[in-house]
């Protein structure tokens, strides 16, 4: 069960008046796992020839649930920091990134930042243990939802992608 929280700040004659109220839910998803294909991808390059904050990348890829198909991702990314820029380690970019997974029952909207190298391929960090990024909304059988998405890239290119809803 998840609790949800409304609030509602109201203006009476000069005076602001704030009310809290509680409902509670049941309809958080359950827990799941897919696998989204290697994506297909257009860079649009920006400002500088080459590697420069603002490039922008779409992709998209096939999703697939215990090997059968299960639904698109949409996503974006934009360079947001070059390598040893704002903390992004050596050889790697900051990336901030949108993705939408279109699914039989309901959409799941996931954003945050994530490191690649600048030729868009995924460091070994990324294969190693993951990339988490946050869960923050979704339509359907999806809507309110909200938790944490962990990106593992595989050996041929594909992505696990784990949705631990809270």
């Amino acid at each position: 069960m998840k609790l949800r929280i409304a609030v509602v700040a109201v203006s009476l004659t000069g005076v602001s008046a704030l009310a809290l109220s509680g409902c509670s839910s049941s309809s958080t998803p359950e827990d799941f796992s897919a696998v989204s294909g290697k994506p297909a991808v257009t860079q649009i390059d920006t400002g500088a020839a080459g590697s420069s904050v603002g490039d922008y990348t779409v992709f998209n890829a096939t999703v697939t649930k215990d090997g059968q198909p299960f639904g698109t991702l949409y996503g974006q990314k934009l360079l947001v920091a070059e390598p040893g820029q704002d903390g992004a380690p050596e050889g790697l970019g900051r990336y901030e990134n949108h993705l939408e997974f279109d699914l039989p029952d309901g959409t799941i909207s996931v954003a945050g930042l994530q490191y690649y190298t600048l030729d868009g391929s995924v460091p070994d960090i990324a294969l190693s243990k993951g990339e988490e990024r946050a869960i923050v909304g979704g339509t359907g059988a999806y809507a309110g939802a909200h938790g944490v998405l962990t990106s593992t890239t595989n050996a041929d290119g594909s992505r696990t992608q784990s949705f631990d809803f809270s």
